[in-house]
C-alpha cells in the first residue's frame, strides 16, 4: 500500500489536489462498506422470516381465524358498519315498543275476573284464561269480587251464584264460548255479545246493565235503582231448598238481611220455607216461628230477583 501511495504521487506531483483523485486504498473501504451493509439488511430480513415463522408455527388455528377476522374488519366499508348499528338501532326500538304494548295489555286484561256457574271449568279452559291474562275467583271471595260469570247458554241453571250475580245488578252473564273464541284471536272479544240469553224467560236481563241504568224496583223494595230485598229481614228454615250460606250470600247481594236464629224474628220478618216446614205450621198448634207469619217459598226469591219485582203474594205458602 506504501508503494502503492508512492507511486500515485509521483504521478500527479506535489501541486495536484490528491483529493479529487480516488486511491486503491480508499475505494477497497468503500466496497467493504456497502457489503457490511448489504450483508447487515440481509441477516435482518433472516431474522423477520425466522420471527413470522416461529410466531406462525406457534399460533392456533382460532388465533389465526381471528387475525383473519380482524384484517377483513378494517377491510369492511364504513357505510356498512353504518347500517347494521341502524338496523341494530330500530330493531331494539321495535322490541321496545312491543314490550310495552304487552305490558299495557296485560295491565287491561288482568282486570278481568271470572266466576262460574252450572259447570266447572276444565284444564284446557284454564290454561286458556291463564293465557288470556285474566283471573278465576270464587264464592269466597263474595260474587262482587267477578267481573263476568260464565255460564252455559244450552241449558241455563239458575244456581246461588247466579241469583247472587243478577241481584247484584252490574256484572253481566256471558256464554262459555265468549272465552274459546277470545282464546283464538289472543285477546278478549268485546263481551256484550256473548250475553246469556234465556228462551224460557226471555224477559231476563243478562247484561249486568240494570244498576247502572237504575232501573225501577216494584213491590215494597225501595223504589229506583235500589235492590230488591233491600231493608228487608229474613230467616231461612231448615228444610228451605237453598243452604244457609248460599241463602246468606244471595239475599245479602239482594240488599237483604238473614237472620241467623229465630230469636231476631219480627213480625215483618220473611220465612224461607220448604214444604216440610209448611206441613209443620199447618200442623202445629203453636206457631213455632211467632211472631212472624210470612212463609214463602224458593220462587219467591229467584223470580223477585230475575224479574227486579217484589211479589209476596204468589209464592206465599197458603
Amino acid at each position: 500500500l506504501e508503494e502503492d501511495g508512492e507511486r500515485a504521487n509521483g504521478m500527479h506531483g506535489e501541486g495536484d489536489d490528491a483529493s479529487l483523485v480516488p486511491t486503491t486504498s480508499t475505494s477497497a473501504a468503500a466496497a467493504g462498506g456497502k457489503r457490511a451493509r448489504k450483508a447487515e439488511v440481509t441477516n435482518e430480513a433472516k431474522k423477520q422470516a425466522l420471527v413470522k415463522e416461529e410466531d406462525d408455527t406457534r399460533s392456533t388455528p382460532a388465533m389465526k381465524r381471528q387475525r383473519g377476522v380482524k384484517g377483513a374488519a378494517l377491510q369492511t366499508p364504513i357505510t356498512s358498519i353504518v347500517k347494521k348499528r341502524c338496523r341494530s338501532s330500530s330493531v331494539s326500538m321495535a322490541g321496545d315498543e312491543h314490550k310495552e304494548a304487552l305490558s299495557t295489555l296485560g295491565s287491561q286484561q288482568s282486570s278481568i275476573a271470572l266466576m262460574f256457574s252450572g259447570f266447572v271449568p276444565d284444564k284446557e279452559m284454564k290454561k286458556k284464561i291463564e293465557n288470556l291474562q285474566a283471573k278465576i275467583v270464587n264464592t269466597d271471595s263474595g260474587p262482587e269480587s267477578c267481573t263476568h260469570l260464565v255460564t252455559e247458554s244450552k241449558r241455563v241453571k239458575y244456581t246461588s251464584k247466579m241469583m247472587a250475580v243478577l241481584a247484584l245488578g252490574d256484572i253481566p252473564v256471558v256464554d262459555r264460548k265468549w272465552i274459546a273464541d277470545s282464546f283464538k284471536k289472543g285477546a278478549w272479544e268485546a263481551s256484550d255479545t256473548y250475553i246469556l240469553k234465556d228462551k224460557l224467560n226471555p224477559d231476563i236481563d243478562f247484561s249486568g246493565t240494570r244498576a247502572k241504568g237504575g232501573a225501577r224496583a216494584t213491590g215494597k223494595a225501595k223504589a229506583g235503582g235500589g235492590k230488591i230485598f233491600e231493608s228487608l229481614k229474613f230467616l231461612r228454615l231448615e228444610n228451605f231448598e237453598m243452604g244457609q250460606d248460599d241463602c246468606k250470600m244471595v239475599i245479602e247481594a239482594a240488599g237483604g238481611q238473614l237472620c241467623e236464629d229465630k230469636k231476631t224474628v219480627t213480625a215483618s220478618t220473611i220465612l224461607l220455607a220448604g214444604e216440610e216446614d209448611h206441613k209443620l205450621l199447618k200442623t202445629s198448634k203453636t206457631n213455632p216461628w211467632a211472631p212472624a207469619t210470612e212463609l214463602q217459598n224458593k220462587d219467591f226469591v229467584k223470580f223477585s230477583i230475575l224479574r227486579h219485582k217484589l211479589d209476596r203474594k204468589t209464592y206465599k205458602w197458603k
